[in-house]
């Protein structure tokens, strides 16, 4: 009787360490392959890729981690990923929330924006464990909204190099963020000259966000802030039109200061107006 339950004791567990194993290593042949951020990191995704093995879908509770010069940033994952299919020769796409809209490809995790500092001067992009580091500086890393940085050899001696960014995800859908909008010129009204208008524009969406070099936002960084205020007083008097466009025109414009001044006088002009009509009442 004890012989028998030794048995089955033995039996259950060689069974659960034969369906436990699979879990336990089902994850760190994942590396980082490519690396991608706009200028702003509002649009951001990480590229894992797996080997030839079949079983490594087991990433629950894993996380992947952003160190910008030497501040980590974590996101934990909330689930495996499917199975079937196996995970031999795919790919694992982590992106922010802008990301999914531009570029036509479904995250299999979602990031929060600028899980990548886009302004630090060195990186590492890690999957958990130390064997997956991807480490390089920011002289490597693209941040004009086109190119993303590529591990040529993820299982090996690292081969990093640029070019136009080619996300792909669990399933195997690819895409590419395409790319950002040309630069804002200072017209924000669109009437081809930046004067007076454009103030207006610029003033009535302050602190609003917008989409990239649209609006108001000169700097193009996807808010309206006294950056594109700088922008547009920079360019103040340009005619943005088709050729020989307000030609003439640029004699007749004042200078900013004078028009920002020009604009508060008259918010004020109808104030004085009012009280000394009262006062000519009450006499």
């Amino acid at each position: 009787m004890v012989r028998s339950r030794f048995v089955v004791c033995a039996l259950t567990l060689a069974v659960f360490s034969v369906v436990a194993a699979p879990a336990g290593a089902a994850f760190h042949l994942w590396k980082v392959k490519e690396v991608f951020t706009n200028a702003n990191g509002s649009v951001q995704f990480i590229e894992l890729v797996n080997g030839a093995s079949t079983i490594e879908h087991f990433i629950s509770g894993h996380f992947i981690r952003s160190t910008a010069d030497d501040v980590p940033t974590t996101f934990t994952i909330p689930s495996n990923l499917p199975n079937p299919p196996n995970t031999a020769n795919r790919h694992v796409l982590f992106a922010t929330p802008d990301f999914a809209a531009l570029a036509g490809v479904t995250p299999n995790y979602t990031i929060p924006a600028n899980f990548i500092n886009p302004n630090a001067v060195s990186y590492t992009i890690a999957f958990d464990t130390l064997d997956t580091n991807f480490t390089f500086t920011s002289s490597l890393l693209p941040k004009d909204g086109i190119n993303s940085i590529t591990d040529l050899n993820p299982a090996g001696a690292a081969n990093l190099t640029v070019g136009v960014n080619s996300p792909t995800n669990f399933q195997g859908v690819s895409g590419t963020v395409p790319p950002p909008p040309p630069p804002n010129n200072g017209d924000y009204n669109g009437d081809t000259f930046v004067n007076a208008a454009d103030y207006t524009v610029w003033r009535n969406t302050l602190g609003t966000d917008v989409e990239q070099s649209s609006g108001a936002d000169g700097n193009n960084n996807g808010m309206i802030d006294i950056g594109d205020y700088t922008f547009w007083k920079n360019h103040y008097g340009d005619v943005v039109g088709g050729a020989g466009a307000g030609q003439g025109v640029l004699s007749l414009l004042p200078e900013p200061t004078t028009v920002i001044m020009s604009i508060v006088a008259l918010g004020f002009f109808p104030l004085r107006l009012v009280r000394r009509t009262r006062r000519a009442i009450a006499k």
